[in-house]
């Protein structure tokens, strides 16, 4: 996609409700980058059509060939981006290698920090790092052992006092079981195409913005219920 069709995108999931976008940035050619021109362009697209709504985007190391070094090199360049082209926060991954070189790195160029955890062992990491927020991804699990899964990551953030609002959600069979449980635990939640191409019954998914909406149905309608 393009910025401006980004932009389109994130609009119609935030008045789907919502309160943040992550996007992941494309090249010329329709990969995914993390060059700073390319990067500043899309997300000045995003903000101008999403006013007032954080905008993130990714930093996965998949990006750079899997070479953290560059990836920092390419993070870098972000410090020279007006603050209009400049992301609110970005997702970093901790068991990608040099996080808390890509975290100084980030802050320095003025962008706070989203800290994937995927395991209980990536938690370690986290131990006096300054984050925007922890980001819970239950990945490649079946949906029968999501929530031990997440209760794990849970249970050791607290055990090391690791800073910060948690969000919650899964991929593929685990996603909408975690939407769930989200909504029981009281906490945020992500949804996208990039996490399910199904919506909570089994059907295809049409877009990001519906997924959204049937979330935020999912995720109350979970928080609300009563508990016997």
């Amino acid at each position: 996609m393009r910025p401006g069709e980004l932009a389109l995108d994130a609009a119609a999931a935030v008045a789907a409700g919502a309160e943040a976008v992550h996007i992941h940035p494309r090249d010329a050619a329709g990969a995914e980058t993390l060059d700073a021109v390319a990067v500043g362009a899309t997300v000045k697209a995003v903000k101008e059509r999403c006013p007032g709504t954080p905008v993130g985007v990714t930093t996965g190391l998949w990006i750079t060939d899997g070479s953290p070094t560059v990836r920092l090199e390419r993070l870098r360049a972000w410090a020279d981006l007006p603050e209009a082209s400049r992301p609110s926060f970005a997702s970093v991954n901790l068991g990608e290698g040099m996080f808390h070189e890509t975290v100084a790195v980030l802050e320095g160029a003025g962008v706070a920090t989203e800290a994937g955890v995927w395991s209980r062992a990536d938690v370690e990491l986290l131990q006096g790092v300054p984050v925007e927020k922890v980001l819970i991804e239950v990945l490649r699990t079946p949906a029968a052992e999501a929530m031990s899964v997440a209760d794990l990551i849970l249970e050791r953030l607290e055990q090391l006092g690791v800073a910060g609002p948690r969000l919650l959600h899964g991929e593929d069979e685990a996603c909408w079981p975690l939407i769930r449980y989200a909504g029981r635990l009281g906490l945020p939640t992500r949804i996208g195409l990039e996490d399910t191409l199904a919506d909570e019954t089994g059907a295809p998914a049409r877009s990001n913005a519906g997924l959204v909406k049937r979330a935020i149905a999912v995720w109350e309608g979970e928080r609300h219920r009563p508990r016997t």
